[in-house]
């Protein structure tokens, strides 16, 4: 367990330290503008964010599916009722999308494009 607390920090750690587009722009900015000691503490400010975001996730995310593993396993027979009927129901609105584009487009109201 302690293990995977770890890994999830680490993994926060690795996407915080990646540099994204906006953090490459304030600095390309704040250098241009003479300031670049703003720009370095804006992307440390950033890359910290980023970090303790994707590590809380990370935490939460594992500690909702051993709460939802434990409530499963306690009422299985209504959870699998339940995943019956999100199965149905996710299928009935595929098939309902579909017939729609399917009928939009016949009706000549949308035009299929690639971009």
């Amino acid at each position: 367990m302690n293990w995977m607390r770890s890994q999830m920090f680490l993994t926060g750690l690795g996407a915080g330290m990646r540099p994204c587009a906006g953090a490459i722009f304030v600095l390309v900015v704040s250098t241009g503008a003479r300031v670049p000691e703003a720009g370095i503490s804006a992307t440390l400010a950033m890359a910290l964010g980023v970090t303790v975001t994707v590590a809380s996730v990370g935490l939460g995310a594992s500690g909702l599916n051993r709460a939802v593993g434990r409530l499963a396993l306690r009422y299985r027979v209504r959870v699998a009722g339940m995943q019956r009927n999100a199965a149905l129901l996710g299928g009935i609105a595929i098939v309902v999308f579909a017939a729609l584009q399917i009928a939009l487009q016949l009706g000549g109201m949308l035009t299929p494009a690639l971009s």
